[in-house]
Parts: structure tokens; C-alpha cells; sequence
């Protein structure tokens, strides 16, 4: 059988070895949820730079249309007054065939008229190469805002993210203290009261004192 000093011990360094292993279950708790918080913020952040860059691709496409829809307005613009001048030369000459003053009344009318046919024309493909290319223009500013929104918005998850682990990594640490804390305020009071009950224990009985003198020192005649 084992003495009980030992079984008191033993106890004792059960009752310690529970007490670390609940403070470092707390420590290396608060550990692991930093280590996770801090990599979902790091994919956080990488996705909404992944978003960011996409954004910032349809908005250079965006500015690549807008600048080909000018382009091709101008363009057909000037398409549009060679033809507006080789349709003139070809009224001039039938004009002129039919002996027609072609710089004086009614057919400098038509020549006019065709020249104002030819503005209005010409208006309209300037200003539908113009709309588009505004459409694109705002699909470019759109774009490069949402770009910004997804910068952002990364930033600001990739901060939340490494606050709140070191905010898992202290509270893991905090509890280990407590337990540490408490578990030694524990063992302080077993250790006490151990040692209390062992010293009471190997006190030596306390002999009491016989009442009166021994009966053998009595003289006869005054015994009963």
C-alpha cells in the first residue's frame, strides 16, 4: 500500500499537470484561431485585389472602346463629306449638261440643299459616336470605382481579420493566465492543507497529569 504522503503528492502533481494543460489548451487555442483569422484576412485581401484587378481591365477595355468610338466618328464623318462632295460634283455635272447655270438660281438651291442635308447628317454620325463613346467613358468610371471599392474593402477586411486574431491570440493568453492563476491558488491551498493534517498527525499524545497523589502514598487510615 502506498503511504499517504505519496498519494497526497501524486494528487497534487495531478492536480498541477491538469492545470498546465488547461492554460496551454487555452493558449494554443487563442494561437490557432489568430493563425486561422490572420489567413482568411490574407484571402480576403487577395480576392478583393483579384476583383480590383478584373475592374481595372474592363475599365481600360472601357477607355479603349470609348477611344475607337471617336475614332470611327470621326471617321465616318469625313466618309461622310467626300461623299456629301462627289454626290455635289455628279449634280454640278448633270446640272451643267443640261445647260443648266449650275452657280445661280434654283440649282445653287439644290446644290445648297444638299450641302444642308449633308450637315444634318454629319451632326447625327458626330453625335452618335459621341454617345457611344460617353457610354463607354461611364462604364470605364464605373469600373475603376468598383475597382476602389474592392481595394478598399480588402484593406479593411485584411485589418479586421489581424485584429480580431490578435484579439483571439490575447484572450487565449489570458485564459492560460487565469488558469495558471487559479490552478496555483489550488494547489497552494492543498499544499496547505496537507501539510496541516501531516504535521497534526505526527504530534505526540499529550499525557495528562495524574489527579492527586498516587494511592500507594496514602496512609491507610485515610483511604476509604
Amino acid at each position: 500500500m502506498c503511504e499517504p504522503t505519496t498519494l497526497a503528492t501524486a494528487a497534487l502533481a495531478v492536480s498541477g499537470a491538469g492545470t498546465a494543460m488547461t492554460a496551454y489548451g487555452s493558449y494554443y487555442g487563442g494561437q490557432t484561431a489568430k493563425v486561422q483569422a490572420n489567413y482568411q484576412a490574407q484571402m480576403a485581401r487577395q480576392n478583393a485585389q483579384a476583383q480590383a484587378q478584373m475592374a481595372d481591365y474592363e475599365a481600360m477595355m472601357a477607355k479603349y472602346r470609348a477611344e475607337d468610338s471617336t475614332a470611327r466618328g470621326i471617321q465616318d464623318e469625313k466618309r461622310h463629306w467626300t461623299d456629301i462632295g462627289q454626290f455635289l460634283g455628279e449634280q454640278r455635272a448633270a446640272l451643267a449638261a443640261n445647260g443648266v447655270a449650275v452657280d445661280d438660281g434654283s440649282a445653287l438651291d439644290i446644290q445648297r440643299d444638299t450641302q444642308a442635308m449633308g450637315a444634318m447628317d454629319a451632326t447625327t454620325i458626330r453625335s452618335n459616336a459621341a454617345r457611344e463613346a460617353w457610354g463607354h467613358t461611364a462604364d470605364r468610371n464605373l469600373a475603376g470605382y468598383q475597382a476602389s471599392m474592392y481595394r478598399s474593402g480588402g484593406d479593411a477586411a485584411y485589418q479586421m481579420g489581424r485584429s480580431q486574431g490578435k484579439q483571439a491570440a490575447w484572450t487565449g493568453t489570458f485564459g492560460a493566465g487565469t488558469s495558471l492563476l487559479s490552478g496555483a491558488g489550488d494547489l497552494a491551498s492543498k499544499w496547505y492543507l496537507y501539510n496541516k493534517d501531516d504535521v497534526l498527525s505526527k504530534k505526540t499524545p499529550t499525557v495528562q497529569p495524574p489527579i492527586g497523589p498516587p494511592r500507594n502514598l496514602i496512609p491507610r487510615s485515610w483511604r476509604r
